[in-house]
C-alpha cells in the first residue's frame, strides 16, 4: 500500500515570498533580533571576565564637588603626583634589593618601613648604642641607590611613638632617641621621609610643632619631609595636626589604611578639602582601592599591601 506523498513547500518558495512581501518589516526585525542575541552573548562573556578578575571601572569624580576648593595652596601646587609600592626589607640583603624592585609592578615610587615606634629599625643601622633591633642588612644608601637606578622615588615610613608617654620628661627623652635615628636617616640619600603617628591632642600641639621643626632642621633640605594625618578622625583633629606641622612639611599624606572600600570612599569625600588644598597623597590597602583613589584625581598614594 502506497502512502500519499506530502507536498513539501520550502520556506523560500513563492508562497513564502508572498507572505514576506506583505510584511516588509520582517527582515529588519530579524536583523535586530540577531543583533540583540549577539549583544547578550558578548555581554555574558565580558560579564564573566569582570566577575572572574574582579575588575571594576570607577566613575571619574571631582574633589571640588565635595571639598569646595579647586586648587592647591601655592606652596603645595608643585607636589608631584606619584604612586608607591610598599617594600618590606625584612630578611633582605643588599643583593636582593634590585630583584625586589623589579618585581614591583605598581607605581613610580617605593616606600618602606624604617622605624616601627617600638625600638625596631628595618635597615642596617650604625646606632648600636641605642640597642635597636634590626630586621635587615640593607643600608638606606643601598636602598636609595637601587631605587634611583630603577627610576623610582624612595620614601621612608617612620612611625613615631614619641608622644605616647603621659610624662613630659619621658616624651622629651623618646623624642631625642627618635631624632638620633632620624639624623642617621637624613644622610641616607632617600628622597622623602613620611612621619606617621603624630597625635591630634590639643595639649600636645606645641610639642608636635617642635618635633616637626627639629626633624625639618635635621633633614636640612636633603630629604623632603612628609607628614601623615589620620583620615579616620574628625575634621577638627585633622586640622590641628596640619596646623601644627604645615610650617615644616613638604608633603602631606592622608592615612586610610584598614578601611573597607566604602569607608575609603566616604573618607576621601569627607576630606576632599585637605586632599586638594594640600595635594595630599593617600595611604591605602589594595590595588582596587588605588582605582577608587585615582577616580577622585587624588595626587597619588602609597599602596600599603605588604609583599
Amino acid at each position: 500500500m502506497y502512502r500519499k506523498r506530502r507536498k513539501i513547500r520550502y520556506y523560500n518558495g513563492p508562497a513564502s515570498r508572498e507572505r514576506l512581501r506583505d510584511k516588509p518589516w520582517f527582515p529588519y526585525a530579524l536583523i535586530a533580533l540577531a543583533a540583540l542575541v549577539l549583544a547578550l552573548i558578548v555581554g555574558s562573556i565580558l560579564g564573566g571576565v569582570v566577575d572572574k578578575t574582579g575588575d571594576k571601572v570607577y566613575e571619574r569624580k571631582n574633589l571640588y564637588d565635595f571639598g569646595g576648593v579647586k586648587e592647591a595652596a601655592e606652596r603645595f601646587a608643585d607636589v608631584p603626583s606619584l604612586d608607591a609600592d610598599f617594600l618590606s626589607l625584612v630578611g633582605l640583603d643588599s643583593g636582593d634589593i634590585r630583584g625586589e624592585l623589579s618585581d614591583l609592578a605598581f607605581g613610580d615610587a617605593v616606600a618602606t618601613l624604617l622605624y616601627d615606634g617600638k625600638g625596631g629599625v628595618y635597615y642596617f643601622s650604625d646606632l648600636s648604642g641605642l640597642a635597636l633591633t634590626e630586621h635587615s642588612s640593607v643600608s638606606l644608601a643601598q636602598l636609595a641607590e637601587r631605587a634611583q637606578s630603577k627610576g623610582r622615588v624612595s620614601i621612608g615610613i617612620f612611625l613615631t611613638s614619641a608622644f605616647l608617654a603621659e610624662d613630659q620628661a619621658a616624651r622629651i627623652l623618646k623624642r631625642a632617641e627618635e631624632l638620633a635615628i632620624l639624623s642617621e636617616i637624613a644622610g641616607s640619600g632617600l628622597d622623602e621621609i613620611l612621619i606617621v603617628g603624630l597625635p591630634s591632642d590639643e595639649a600636645l600641639s606645641a610639642e608636635v610643632n617642635a618635633y616637626a621643626r627639629d626633624v625639618s632642621a635635621l633633614l636640612n633640605g636633603r630629604i623632603r619631609l612628609g607628614i601623615a594625618v589620620d583620615g579616620k578622625q574628625n575634621a577638627a583633629d585633622m586640622a590641628r595636626v596640619v596646623a601644627a606641622t604645615v610650617e615644616y612639611a613638604d608633603r602631606f599624606a592622608l592615612e586610610l589604611v584598614g578601611l573597607s572600600n566604602e569607608e575609603l570612599t566616604d573618607a576621601i569625600e569627607k576630606n576632599a578639602y585637605y586632599l586638594t588644598y594640600y595635594r595630599m597623597r593617600v595611604m591605602f590597602d589594595s590595588r582596587e582601592q588605588h582605582e577608587i583613589v585615582a577616580s577622585y584625581g587624588v595626587s597619588g598614594g602609597i599602596l600599603f599591601e605588604k609583599n
